[in-house]
């Protein structure tokens, strides 16, 4: 058995996230009451002490699919996906590209 030291928390999720200030800015209300402004960085920090990175879960998946799945060895790719709602990412040069403003600043974290 080995002992591992936590160092941090990644977190993949739904809404739109800005993940500079590790919050959700907006959510379905509809898919997940009272989601918008939730701040992980702030409750991982104070549940663990630990840093937090959050992402949005559809940028993970395509993420995920750049490294090791359909999109392995392309240059851009393009996401999208259908669930509580209907997502979209694009990657170029393995990075995603975001729009300026999280696509609209619904909600003010931190």
């Amino acid at each position: 058995q080995q002992a591992h030291t936590i160092t941090g928390v990644a977190i993949s999720t739904a809404g739109m996230v800005d993940p500079k200030a590790g919050c959700i800015v907006h959510a379905l209300e509809a898919a997940i009451p009272d989601y918008t402004g939730t701040d992980w960085k702030a409750l991982m920090h104070d549940a663990f002490g630990l840093p937090a990175s959050v992402e949005n879960d559809v940028n993970c998946a395509a993420l995920g699919e750049y490294w090791l799945g359909a999109g392995q060895g392309a240059s851009s790719l393009a996401m999208l996906t259908l669930g509580a709602g209907v997502g979209g990412a694009l990657l170029m040069d393995g990075r995603i590209l975001r729009g300026a403003r999280h696509t609209r600043r619904i909600h003010e974290c931190g």
